[in-house]
């Protein structure tokens, strides 16, 4: 079966893509002021300094560059990256910033559950990571999705 969380990869480096994680995070970090101008709206954002136009093409540069970074160290854990803002939001609050660390440490807790859960639920053996991950980020959208569902009526 496959790996867990280490399994193939480097700890104490930081792997191929470091430098790329590093200057996303912080490109990341820098974007968030713009774009919680931004998300007052687009004249608002406007009148606070922001150009719409260069923001969200530079979000969209900074997220390929995460996305990929991130696939590349650790694989198609897809739903880690998808789950964790919508856990983090709540607690978080609206504010960019906080929600780039809270999503950070939430993406962090749900892959080392999926780990471990994939670790007693496969013994002796172990399944995998993704598949793990998979299980455990559907489950969150289904109810994100009921949540949402139900809130409309």
């Amino acid at each position: 079966m496959g790996g867990g969380v280490a399994a193939g990869a480097r700890l104490g480096g930081a792997g191929a893509h470091g430098g790329d994680r590093g200057g996303g995070v912080c490109a990341a970090l820098a974007l968030a002021r713009p774009l919680d101008a931004l998300a007052l709206g687009k004249e608002f954002g406007q009148s606070l300094g922001a150009d719409p136009r260069r923001i969200w093409f530079a979000a969209a540069a900074v997220i390929v560059v995460l996305a990929g970074a991130a696939t590349a160290a650790a694989g198609p854990i897809s739903f880690v990256g998808l789950a964790a803002p919508h856990l983090a939001r709540p607690i978080a609050g609206p504010a960019h910033r906080p929600l780039l660390l809270a999503s950070m440490l939430t993406g962090a807790a749900l892959v080392a559950f999926a780990d471990l859960a994939g670790r007693v639920i496969g013994a002796p053996g172990q399944i995998d990571l993704g598949i793990m991950a998979g299980l455990i980020g559907g489950g969150i959208f289904i109810a994100l999705a009921r949540r949402l569902r139900m809130g409309a009526r």
